[in-house]
């Protein structure tokens, strides 16, 4: 994937995912920062879930995990039938459509403080642990 018309967001993300970094997108003030107010959380924080998908998708076989913290993400993020080499991490984060990991095989995914419209794991498998708090 080129990085052209990729929000300032997007664009750290994938600089931060390709480096092997978390990014983090959030502000430091815990009301602020609360997943429950996602939907009023700005493009400085917004990942469209089709961006994620082709990011995933461009990573191959890498070992790095991606991890983001504090993100709004709009659209249904599809992941079905992936095989990922690593993990996904959305901590602390918003996704205003459902998570489909149907017939996904991950090694860990963290989920840990989001708020989901829904997750549907049919089928996945997870190497190591799953955390939904």
């Amino acid at each position: 994937m080129r990085p052209t018309g990729l929000s300032d967001a997007e664009k750290q993300v994938r600089k931060d995912f390709l480096e092997g970094r978390r990014t983090i997108l959030s502000v430091g003030d815990p009301g602020l920062d609360d997943p429950a107010c996602g939907p009023s959380w700005g493009e400085e924080r917004t990942l469209r879930a089709e961006f994620i998908r082709r990011l995933v998708e461009e990573a191959g076989t890498r070992r790095a995990p991606l991890r983001v913290v504090g993100a709004r993400v709009v659209g249904p993020l599809e992941l079905e039938y992936l095989e990922l080499g690593y993990s996904l991490s959305f901590s602390a984060s918003y996704f205003d459509h459902e998570i489909d990991l149907h017939d996904t095989r991950l090694r860990r995914l963290n989920l840990h403080g989001s708020r989901l419209a829904g997750l549907n794991a049919t089928q996945a498998h997870v190497d190591g642990s799953v955390v939904l708090h």
